[in-house]
C-alpha cells in the first residue's frame, strides 16, 4: 500500500477549518484535481469517525476504497448494493457497526434513511441533486449525519437555482426554506408569458458570488495546474450529402434518409437531428421498443425510428480527425470525444484495434481494464460519449495530453469533467485541445453558449470566503 498522501498547505488549512466548523457541515466547491476526496477522508480520520456514508458515482467508488485504505483510516470499506452481500452491508450500517459505506447515487434513492445516521455524510459530485423536485434530492433530505459534506467543483450544476437544494441539505437551518422567497433575494429572474399564463424563470445570481458568502463553511481551492489547456477550433466543410440533409432538415424540419423520411416534429429534437447530421450522414430503421404504461404498470410494443451510422457514412468529421491523428507523432495517445454513442462506435470501428470505446454499454469492471490498457499503451486512442467518461476517470493524464473534441454536450458540466481527464494534477505536459467544427451549422452558436455559460457559473463559485 502507498503511503498517505500527504495534503498540501491549502489542503490542511481548509481540513482545519472544516474541523472547527461549529454547524457540522461543509461545501466543498474545490476545482477539479484539487483532492476534494482526500480531504473529506482527512476530515473523517481527524473527527474520529466510527461510520461513514460516502454517496458517489459509480465510477468512483474503487478511487474512494483506496484513498481510505491509503490514508489509514484504520475502518473497513463495504459497498451497499443490491447483492446479498451489499445489502448486509447496509443493516451493518443501521447497527452503527464501524466502518466506511459506499453506495452508489441510484441505489441511495432506493433505500430508507430516515433511521440512519452516520457519523460522517459525504455527497460526492453534489451538484446531481440540484433539481429541488428531483427524487435524489427528496431523498437525501431524510439522511442526518453527525457532519455533512457536499462535493463538487460546480455544486449548482449549470444553473445558480441549483445551490438552493445543495445547501438546505448541507444546513437547513440557515438557508431560506422557501425556494422563492430565496430567488428573490439572490437571483435575476424574468418572466415569460404563454397562452396558458406566465413563468418566472431564474436566469443567474443577481450579484456575483453574494450567495456563497453567506455560507458558514465553503471552500474552493483554485486549480494551481503548472501546465496550460491550448485550445484550437479547425472548421470543415460539411460533404454535399450531409449539406443536403442538414438544409432540409433545417428549413423543413424533415430529412430523407433513402427512402424513409425523419420528422422533427418539435424543435428539441430539431436540434438533436442538426447535431447529428454534423457528425456523419445518418441511417434509419424501425424498431419495436417495449414501455411501461406509467399508469398501469403495463407493458406494451410500439415502432420507433431509430438514427444510427452506417459503416463507412460520409463524415468531415471523420476526415478531419484523422488528419490530426497523421499530424502527430506515431502512437500518440488521444482522447476522442463526442456527445453520440451511435457516433463513437462508428469512430472507434474507423480507428481500428488501437482504439477502444468508452459509452453507457461498457460495464465499469470493462472500463478499468480499457483504462488500464490506455495507460499501458494496450490502446492508442479512447473514443468517448462524453457524460459516460465525465467522472470517475483518473490516470489518463499521465499517458495523454491530446483531445479531439467531434461535438460538445448540451451540459457543459459533462464537458468540463470530460476535459479534466487530461488537464489535472500529475500532467506534466501541456494539454492540446482540437475542437472540430462544422461550419455554418449548429456548432459554432453551442460552442459560444457553453462559453457564456460557464464564465457566469465560475463569477458565482469564485469567491473563497466571507469579506470583513
Amino acid at each position: 500500500m502507498p503511503a498517505p498522501m500527504i495534503l498540501d498547505e491549502e489542503q490542511e488549512a481548509a481540513v482545519q477549518r472544516m474541523l472547527s466548523e461549529p454547524t457540522r457541515a461543509v461545501l466543498n466547491a474545490s476545482e477539479m484535481g484539487r483532492g476534494k476526496t482526500v480531504m473529506s477522508v482527512e476530515l473523517a480520520k481527524r473527527l474520529g469517525a466510527s461510520t461513514v456514508l460516502v454517496i458517489c458515482p459509480l465510477a468512483t467508488r474503487v478511487g474512494w476504497e483506496r484513498t481510505f485504505n491509503q490514508q489509514q483510516t484504520g475502518l473497513p470499506v463495504q459497498r451497499i448494493d443490491s447483492t446479498v452481500k451489499g445489502k448486509a452491508a447496509y443493516e451493518e450500517l443501521a447497527q452503527k457497526e464501524p466502518g466506511v459505506y459506499l453506495v452508489g447515487r441510484e441505489y441511495f434513492r432506493r433505500l430508507e434513511w430516515q433511521k440512519i445516521k452516520p457519523d460522517v455524510a459525504v455527497y460526492d459530485e453534489i451538484h446531481s441533486v440540484q433539481n429541488r423536485n428531483g427524487v435524489g434530492f427528496k431523498v437525501l433530505k431524510t439522511l442526518k449525519a453527525g457532519y455533512k459534506v457536499g462535493l463538487s467543483g460546480t455544486p449548482g450544476g449549470n444553473k445558480f437555482q441549483g445551490l438552493w437544494s445543495v445547501c438546505r441539505w448541507l444546513w437547513p437551518g440557515d438557508v431560506e426554506r422557501s425556494f422563492w422567497r430565496w430567488v428573490t433575494e439572490y437571483a435575476r429572474t424574468q418572466t415569460e408569458y404563454f397562452a396558458s399564463g406566465e413563468v418566472v424563470k431564474v436566469v443567474g445570481e443577481r450579484k456575483k458570488g453574494a450567495f456563497v458568502k453567506t455560507l458558514p463553511c465553503y471552500v474552493r481551492l483554485e486549480a494551481n495546474l503548472s501546465t496550460e489547456y491550448i485550445e484550437e477550433v479547425r472548421y470543415v466543410e460539411l460533404t454535399p450529402a450531409q449539406r443536403k440533409i442538414y438544409t432540409e432538415m433545417e428549413d423543413e424540419m424533415i430529412m430523407w434518409l433513402g427512402d424513409n423520411p425523419s420528422v422533427a416534429s418539435v424543435p428539441i429534437v430539431q436540434r438533436i437531428r442538426l447535431r447529428q447530421i454534423t457528425l456523419g450522414v445518418p441511417s434509419s430503421q424501425w424498431v419495436t421498443v417495449r414501455k411501461r404504461n406509467k399508469q398501469t404498470g403495463e407493458m406494451y410494443e410500439v415502432e420507433e425510428q431509430e438514427i444510427f451510422f452506417d459503416e463507412g457514412c460520409k463524415s468531415s468529421k471523420i476526415d478531419a480527425l484523422k488528419e490530426i491523428v497523421n499530424e502527430l507523432d506515431e502512437g500518440t495517445p488521444i482522447l476522442v470525444l463526442c456527445d453520440s454513442q451511435k457516433f463513437v462506435q462508428e469512430v472507434t470501428r474507423r480507428l481500428g484495434d488501437k482504439a477502444v470505446e468508452w459509452s453507457g454499454k461498457v460495464t465499469h469492471k470493462q472500463r478499468e481494464e480499457l483504462a488500464a490498457g490506455f495507460i499501458s499503451g494496450k490502446y492508442q486512442y479512447i473514443v468517448a460519449v462524453i457524460p459516460a467518461v465525465a467522472e470517475g476517470l483518473d490516470g489518463l493524464q499521465h499517458v495523454a495530453n491530446h483531445v479531439v473534441w467531434l461535438s460538445r454536450s448540451e451540459n457543459d458540466l459533462f464537458n468540463r469533467q470530460a476535459a479534466a481527464r487530461l488537464h489535472r494534477t500529475g500532467q506534466q505536459k501541456h494539454v492540446y485541445s482540437y475542437d472540430i467544427q462544422a461550419a455554418d451549422t449548429y456548432d459554432s452558436g453551442t460552442f459560444q453558449r457553453l462559453e457564456l455559460q460557464h464564465a457566469e457559473m465560475r463569477a458565482t463559485l469564485s469567491v473563497n470566503k466571507k469579506e470583513d
